[in-house]
């Protein structure tokens, strides 16, 4: 059993079983996008919809009927140690990320593909996490570990995506190392 792998797969399961879409994002989104960084939990965006909360809700009672998962919160599910925390799209930022995901093999050897954000979508995730969290460099320092490792980005979205969530000024800041 792998289990960083088998949980994360448990819980996107259980969700899209709910009807919920999903789409990865953190560490392990860092990592597909070559930022190896190790991790203890996994993030999750479920785009909103009707009953999101009792949707939720229902994937954690089967993967703790099924799995043996403890529920820490509502959006919060554990297994032998490892986390996945998920969040409902809850901005602009999110929603983008939402209708931007792709379909990727996240896990080398598993069939199975999942849905993971943009590498654009993911600098702006962590933008916006750095600035809601400023004495915390984590998610600046992704930032630029991101553009080291990806020289296919697109700029143009990024730019203007920059621009439209008020992130210019920390985003130039980043770049020059001065944040």
């Amino acid at each position: 059993m792998n289990v960083p792998r088998d949980v994360l797969a448990w819980v996107v399961d259980a969700l899209e079983a709910e009807g919920l879409d999903t789409a990865v994002t953190g560490s392990f989104a860092l990592n597909y996008y070559g930022v190896v960084r190790a991790t203890h939990d996994a993030d999750v965006k479920v785009a909103l919809a009707k009953d999101i909360d009792e949707r939720i809700a229902r994937a954690g009672e089967r993967l703790a009927r099924e799995r043996m998962f403890r529920i820490v919160d509502d959006t919060t599910f554990e297994h032998r140690g490892f986390t996945v925390e998920v969040y409902p799209a809850r901005d602009a930022i999110d929603r983008e990320a939402m209708k931007r995901r792709r379909s990727v093999t996240l896990f080398p050897g598993l069939a199975r593909r999942f849905w993971i954000v943009a590498p654009e979508d993911l600098i702006l995730i962590k933008m916006r996490a750095y600035l809601e969290y400023p004495a915390s460099t984590k998610h600046l320092d992704d930032v630029k570990l991101l553009l080291a490792a990806r020289g296919d980005l697109d700029v143009a979205y990024l730019d203007d995506r920059l621009r439209r969530h008020g992130f210019v000024t920390t985003w130039e800041r980043a770049i020059e190392g001065r944040a």
